[in-house]
């Protein structure tokens, strides 16, 4: 059945996250609770994307009562918090915080949780996220496995699709990962170069060959270049916005310091941050 609407925006519309923010952001500003943490010299109190929320807390205790404030505010716009897909989580030092209840709705804490598509862990470690990107890159090369067996397809066309639905599954915020030298394993890329190039167990092949057959890089550095482009972009952007020229020399590192600290991040800091994931249960209406 079709049922006719005269206000909104329709499903997928590029419109509706810029709508959302705006309607976030009114909504943490007439919050009457809206705690914050510090990292570094800045402050910030919460994450937006869409409908998407976080709320950085610096206590458990301060949980319910931001959570009350967030949901009063929302209620005048005709939003409401999905309980459901809200998560209380410590992404600090510390043990795991109990769950909490707001309005009769009970707020579970848990150790790790999936936001914006990435795995958040309570450790801080990207290792879980990249075990989780393995596993659905893994079953994206399952689906595909009669296009890698199909004599006809060149290895240049196999190449170019499990470059555009393996690996992009495979790298997605790769660019946001801080890995240890432990983290980072080529077999599973390896693995798939294997299968696309038709090469057996019992071939004795070695990872450089494989590597230049199809002529492609390891995983640890296509993630490596990644993050590298990342930080890039932001020093040429920090450079650009003060119009200074960065010279590397012996002090290099102080320099280095400096600008991880323009870039808020902090060393050597503790303590309990608590996301909190709110997403409104309908869509804004305009």
């Amino acid at each position: 059945m079709r049922i006719s609407t005269t206000s909104g925006v329709r499903q997928g519309c590029i419109s509706a996250p810029i709508l959302f923010c705006v309607a976030i952001g009114w909504i943490i500003q007439q919050m009457s609770f809206n705690p914050s943490i510090t990292v570094g010299s800045s402050t910030f109190t919460n994450l937006v994307y869409a409908d998407d929320t976080a709320s950085l807390l610096p206590s458990a205790t301060d949980a319910t009562t931001s959570l009350k404030s967030y949901s009063d505010s929302a209620s005048h716009l005709g939003l409401n918090i999905s309980w459901p897909k809200t998560k209380l989580q410590n992404t600090g030092s510390g043990c795991k915080p109990p769950d909490i209840s707001v309005d009769s709705n009970t707020v579970e804490s848990v150790n790790s949780f999936v936001y914006l598509g990435s795995l958040q862990s309570s450790n801080g470690q990207c290792r879980p996220d990249l075990m989780r990107r393995i596993g659905l890159a893994c079953a994206v090369m399952t689906s595909l496995k009669r296009i890698w067996s199909d004599k006809r397809l060149t290895l240049d066309t196999k190449l170019r699709i499990y470059q555009t639905l393996v690996l992009c599954v495979l790298l997605y915020a790769t660019d946001t990962w801080t890995l240890l030298s432990g983290d980072v394993r080529d077999a599973f890329h390896q693995k798939c170069l294997r299968q696309l190039l038709g090469i057996r167990w019992y071939d004795r092949v070695r990872n450089d060959e494989v590597l230049q057959r199809t002529g492609l890089t390891s995983l640890s550095h296509l993630i490596s270049r990644r993050c590298i482009s990342v930080y890039l972009g932001m020093w040429l952007d920090l450079t650009t916005s003060h119009r200074q020229t960065w010279l590397f020399s012996s002090t290099s590192t102080h320099h280095s310091t400096d600008l991880l600290t323009a870039c808020g991040v902090a060393h050597g800091t503790s303590g309990s941050t608590f996301f909190s994931t709110v997403a409104p249960s309908r869509s804004i209406e305009i």
